[in-house]
């Protein structure tokens, strides 16, 4: 008789070798999907951050923050948030420049605004507007309408 040896055969090798594929095969795209649902959280986090400091300023001076040149996001909002140069600010800014009788002050001279993160996550731009205050997401660049 043939003596057996305590060994596993070709075949149980290959079964374990395929399982353990399989598995890693259905965790891999979760990883994914994990890490996207991390970047969304931060950035709806970031967009409320600033939205209610946004509100806040204008408690304070009767309109929101003028957008500065190349959407960038007003330095009294950084000031309050930091956060990276791919959140950007349009604003409708106002010809009339003397609002709360002071006619020098035009830093805050908006009756409207969009902050957006311009980058795409899970194809969809995230922003907050100054009109509905929910976050909401698009395929395309958000725009102000007037």
């Amino acid at each position: 008789m043939f003596k057996r040896e305590d060994a596993f055969t070709l075949i149980e090798l290959m079964i374990v070798i395929s399982v353990i594929g399989i598995l890693i095969g259905m965790i891999i795209p979760n990883g994914a999907k994990v890490q996207e649902k991390a970047d969304e959280t931060v950035v709806k986090y970031h967009l409320n951050l600033l939205d209610n400091f946004n509100q806040a300023l204008k408690g304070e001076y009767g309109r929101y923050p003028n957008s500065v040149t190349g959407k960038d996001i007003p330095d009294v909002l950084k000031d309050y948030a930091s956060v990276d140069d791919n959140y950007k600010y349009i604003s409708n800014n106002l010809d009339d420049k003397n609002f709360n009788n002071d006619p020098t002050d035009d830093s805050f001279n908006s009756s409207t605004y969009i902050i957006y993160y311009d980058f795409k996550i899970g194809g969809q731009y995230y922003y907050v507007d100054s009109l509905d205050k929910r976050i909401k997401r698009s395929k395309e660049i958000p725009t102000l309408a007037y």
